[in-house]
């Protein structure tokens, strides 16, 4: 991870929620609440207001969305949010295309009485659209995801949300972080707030480092919609067979290679 990422994740990721979005900006190009709410009415079936909020939440909004409350922090003229540290990004074509070390965030997640369910599906899926739509829409130079310490360039994200919200694979390239390991192994971070484990695939002899990571997102894209196993589970990927093993300790799912 480069300097110029590092430099704007200045709070310890496990002081953030664990389902918090942030939106980045240049600094001053952070929306005012009034901007803000412009553009979430033009995403259906939301509806934004700022009446709820306290005196002391100034740069905040409400957005209800599929029946579902989320907070909006960090617009001007109120002081912008700060998000947690970053260990992976993805869509980036470099980390030098933008002074990440310079930008403002925003960010989006679930009101105090929805938190308790953030990381269920119905609740991610909404707040997932919802962040889609407004970096699609807004100036975001990056999208920042807590529960994996992610960071990913607005295009790539909302391409990859909008694509699993209309049937397609999960964006594990994002919302987890693929963390290769010196054995040629791969470990997920972020997939325990989802399923409950985090995912070790066991190396293989003369596997790049490549097809190694795109054989742990589609077993994070299976976990994601098939849930984690309560036992041991065997699987196929193309002509190889997998073994998926609970650990009996710690939250890990060991995925062994055929023998």
């Amino acid at each position: 991870m480069s300097e110029a990422f590092e430099g704007v994740m200045m709070t310890a990721q496990q002081s953030a929620p664990a389902a918090r979005l942030s939106l980045l900006f240049e600094h001053g190009e952070r929306p005012s609440t009034h901007d803000a709410v412009r553009t979430l009415m033009q995403t259906g079936g939301v509806s934004a207001s700022t009446a709820t909020l306290r005196e002391d939440a100034a740069g905040c909004i409400e957005v209800l969305a599929s029946g579902l409350a989320f907070d909006l922090r960090g617009l001007a003229p109120g002081a912008a949010e700060r998000t947690g540290e970053i260990s992976a990004a993805y869509g980036f074509a470099a980390p030098s295309d933008a002074p990440f070390e310079a930008m403002e965030a925003a960010v989006l997640q679930p009101s105090a009485h929805v938190a308790g369910g953030a990381m269920m599906q119905p609740v991610l899926r909404a707040m997932l659209g919802l962040a889609a739509n407004l970096a699609m829409r807004l100036p975001v130079k990056a999208v920042g995801w807590s529960a994996a310490g992610t960071l990913m360039e607005p295009g790539y994200f909302s391409l990859a949300v909008l694509n699993w919200l209309s049937g397609g694979p999960f964006p594990a390239h994002g919302l987890t972080a693929l963390i290769p390991g010196a054995d040629g192994s791969v470990t997920t971070r972020g997939l325990a707030p989802l399923i409950g484990k985090e995912l070790h695939l066991e190396a293989r002899p003369g596997e790049t480092p490549e097809a190694a990571t795109a054989l742990a997102a589609r077993l994070v894209d299976r976990l994601i919609r098939q849930g984690a196993p309560d036992g041991v589970r065997e699987v196929t990927d193309g002509n190889e067979r997998l073994t998926m093993e609970p650990s009996a300790a710690g939250q890990r799912i060991w995925v062994w290679r055929g023998r």
